[in-house]
């Protein structure tokens, strides 16, 4: 489980809102997620040799503690202030989803990566009079 804490985005610029009703503003706003911040839960499971993953992602749950919003300096304030509460719910689904989706993401191309290294190691190793490698040796290669 990953939880980095609360974060704090402060006076991000606002500088126009157009759509259903139709308005144009500009002003500030300032983003808190409190409580627990963002956590993440994440399952992954060993792949079979055979296959050509080294992992798979099974499952990837990110929640959003407490998301306070406020505006500054717009033309609509009172619009604002009607209106954050009712959709703070929606906009945190959207955050996590969308860090559910990133993590997923990440950790896919992550696999590929480390496939790619085992089927290159598999095919060094198996050419004739290569020398074979210890994990111990590949870690300190890794580290250098």
């Amino acid at each position: 489980m990953l939880t980095p804490g609360p974060l704090i985005l402060t006076r991000r610029p606002l500088y126009r809102k157009a759509g259903f009703p139709k308005l144009k503003d500009a002003g500030l706003v300032d983003c808190l997620i409190g409580g627990e911040g963002i956590s993440a839960t994440i399952v992954l499971e060993t792949a079979p040799a055979s296959s050509q993953s080294v992992f798979v992602v099974r499952d990837v749950k990110a929640h959003v503690g407490t998301l306070k919003i406020a505006t500054r300096e717009m033309t609509h304030q009172f619009l604002y202030r009607v209106v954050l509460p009712l959709v703070s719910g929606l906009i945190k689904s959207k955050i996590a989803r969308s860090i559910e989706n990133s993590i997923r993401t990440t950790l896919q191309y992550a696999d590929t990566q480390l496939a790619a290294v085992r089927r290159e190691l598999k095919e060094a190793n198996s050419e004739p009079g290569a020398p074979s490698f210890l994990p111990s040796q590949l870690a300190r290669m890794a580290l250098d």
